[in-house]
């Protein structure tokens, strides 16, 4: 959710704007608002998964996020590059955080349903 709203401001902000000056001070406002807001996403994140994980598997498993983040950027900008062939920079961002912003809602959803049939078994283990 903190990338989609961005990423569609900043594509509507290009296509409304037609001043190069408001528009970079558009963009450099969302990136420095984006910035913030991934940073106190990713405090509870990783406090989560140290608590979450055992020690000992701690290295692993966040050299394997590591890994993974460092073998999507380059592909990420590869995939964005080809796309910007195509569409427009503007159309791009908007339809890039709508996709993010609808896979949120599906895994938000997702997510929600199983955490709820987890409480609900547990409830049916306690009455029998």
């Amino acid at each position: 959710l903190a990338c989609c709203i961005p990423l569609i401001s900043i594509g509507s902000a290009s296509i409304v704007i037609s001043q190069a000056t408001v528009l970079l001070t558009t963009v450099v406002l969302m990136n420095v608002i984006f910035g913030i807001v991934i940073m106190f996403a990713n405090v509870p994140l990783t406090a989560y998964l140290v608590q979450s994980i055992p020690q000992n598997a701690q290295g692993r498993v966040f050299s394997a996020i590591s890994g993974i983040t460092q073998v999507f950027s380059p592909l990420g900008i590869l995939i964005y590059t080809g796309l910007l062939n195509v569409i427009p920079a503007s159309r791009l961002l908007i339809i890039a955080g709508t996709l993010m912003l609808m896979a949120t809602i599906l895994l938000w959803i997702t997510i929600g349903r199983s955490q709820n049939q987890q409480v609900i078994h547990k409830i049916n283990e306690l009455n029998i």
